[in-house]
């Protein structure tokens, strides 16, 4: 919750972002009302959609004021920052889609050289859908945590490591933990869980 502060009008945007991460609710509202409108503006030309464009404002404003990156822009080069922070969680939000969709059409494949009647392909869709949810369900929670981040979420090795709070290397680690674990929980799909868990421990 953010609190009140004195007059901010005065303030420099980066005068105003350190108050705003300290929870300074009139130094948010100060940015907002400098440079929403132009954020607005660059957000419906990704989206073409309102409601998408709102609520990337709203992350975008959000992702600024949780960051901790020092910023000595102001003015103009400003609203250039945060369009350039718009933009990426933009791509994030397209990449997460994408590696989400691959995962799926990877499991998918399995399943290519059996062709089965036409009004039963939906079900088959249903059940490597439900077997995929249930494999990441079934994972260690920060082996689950890291191959969400990466394949499903789009993060980097390096944001994810940061959401862990760990460095990269140990990420990737952890992730490709997850991934083997994942491998082998899809291809004992069939098996009952006891004797799954039984072989994984």
């Amino acid at each position: 919750m953010f609190g009140s502060t004195p007059p901010v009008s005065g303030l420099s945007e980066p005068e105003l972002i350190r108050l705003a991460r300290r929870g300074h609710r009139d130094a948010f509202g100060e940015l907002y009302d400098r440079h929403g409108t132009s954020v607005r503006r660059f957000t419906f030309s990704l989206t073409r959609n309102d409601s998408d464009a709102d609520d990337l404002v709203q992350e975008t404003f959000l992702a600024l004021v949780q960051s901790k990156t020092e910023i000595s822009v102001c003015g103009g080069a400003f609203t250039g920052y945060l369009c350039g922070i718009a933009r990426n969680r933009f791509l994030e939000d397209i990449r997460r889609r994408e590696r989400r969709r691959n995962l799926m059409q990877a499991n998918e494949s399995e399943t290519e050289s059996v062709r089965i009647p036409a009004p039963e392909e939906g079900l088959l869709a249903k059940e490597i859908s439900q077997r995929v949810t249930a494999a990441l369900e079934s994972l260690p929670p920060n082996q689950r945590s890291a191959v969400e981040d990466f394949d499903l979420y789009g993060y980097s090795l390096k944001e994810g490591a940061a959401r862990a709070g760990i460095d990269p290397a140990s990420f990737k680690a952890r992730l490709n933990r997850g991934r083997q674990t994942l491998r082998k929980l899809l291809s004992w799909a069939g098996k009952e869980k006891d004797e799954v868990n039984d072989e994984l421990n």
